[in-house]
């Protein structure tokens, strides 16, 4: 009885120290990582938000450790093997990485879907796709916006960034930034921080508005960037994630094709370039006509580059000019997404 229980307090002080010493190396990395990012999060409320994150994660992660920790224990003692205490540790290790990775997944995907950071206490909106998001919030919250660009500034001095506005609607609205940015770099340069100050920046065309006066953008930017997904639902006024509706949401309605366009040309009449982010750069039947349109850059999901690679080797840039001549005189959404279908088709793919 006596070996039992000695062999018990054993197992639960090799328990609790492990538990102790995991969870000191645990806030040491998170005393390296949170000194790394407290200078970047110089805004106090986003500083309370961190603290906060970091101390719930210790919490949940001192009690995953004391439950596979006296999981082991007993299991060790039933079955009389000592090593299965180190295996119920690593799992509680691997348990605990998965469940940051998890957290991490599911906060950008609700920022994502939502467009809205709950910690900021934005109020409701009934639309808010055409409300206080993106560039709208950053030009009436200073305080936030600043302390992103300053972090991309001082960042900038470590390697090749550049900086991108989203959701411009106006000139106005771009020169409001960019006067935001320089004060920035005023800032750090009185502060003696280090930065690139000839770090390039561009705008995200996702509305209507900046995509027919990109040519007049373009002269005060380095670079656009064309995001779809919005520029599409913002064009045919319909919501991507209503099913209802959905069919009414595609990148070859004319009007779409025709905006791509107007960005594109805008650029290269300036002399910058223009890519593209969003599905439909990495879509096979419309890879052709941003081709023909002269499209710099796609950005796309890692599982599509290997199949948008070999039917950019397959295609001829002259070709799909003459392509684009004859797309841009179609009026139907169908009748464009047909004759693409056809084109691929007789690609030796």
């Amino acid at each position: 009885m006596a070996e039992v229980f000695m062999g018990i307090l054993k197992n639960v002080l090799v328990t609790v120290i492990s538990t102790v010493v995991c969870q000191l190396i645990w806030v040491l990395l998170r005393k390296i990582y949170l000194d790394k990012a407290w200078v970047i999060y110089e805004n106090t409320l986003l500083r309370k938000y961190m603290v906060f994150k970091i101390v719930i994660d210790m919490l949940i992660s001192m009690m995953s450790y004391f439950c596979f920790g006296f999981a082991g224990i007993f299991i060790s003692i039933v079955l009389k093997k000592k090593y299965i205490c180190i295996v119920f540790m690593i799992l509680n290790i691997v348990s605990v990485i998965i469940y940051e990775i998890l957290m991490e997944a599911f906060a950008n995907l609700e920022s994502y879907i939502y467009k809205e950071i709950k910690y900021l206490k934005m109020d409701k909106e009934s639309n808010p796709f055409l409300g206080y998001r993106a560039i709208r919030l950053c030009l009436d919250r200073l305080d936030i916006f600043k302390t992103q660009l300053r972090a991309l500034l001082r960042a900038s001095a470590y390697g090749n960034i550049a900086i991108m506005f989203p959701m411009i609607s106006s000139i106005e609205e771009l020169r409001k930034a960019k006067n935001v940015l320089e004060e920035c770099k005023k800032e750090l340069s009185n502060e003696n921080v280090m930065y690139n100050s000839k770090i390039k920046t561009g705008i995200m065309i996702e509305i209507p508005s900046a995509a027919i006066i990109a040519e007049d953008l373009a002269k005060e930017c380095d670079f656009f960037s064309i995001g779809t997904n919005d520029l599409i639902q913002y064009t045919v006024a319909v919501e991507r994630g209503n099913e209802k509706i959905s069919e009414l949401y595609t990148k070859f309605h004319p009007a779409v094709i025709k905006l791509i366009k107007s960005s594109i040309d805008g650029a290269h009449k300036n002399g910058i370039f223009c890519g593209m982010c969003g599905e439909a750069a990495g879509d096979e039947l419309y890879i052709p006509i941003l081709i023909g349109l002269g499209l710099d850059e796609f950005s796309m999901n890692s599982n599509k580059i290997l199949k948008a690679r070999k039917i950019i080797s397959k295609l001829d840039q002259k070709e799909c000019k003459k392509l684009v001549e004859e797309v841009i005189q179609m009026n139907s959404s169908n009748d464009i997404e047909n004759r693409m279908k056809k084109f691929i088709a007789n690609l030796e793919l």
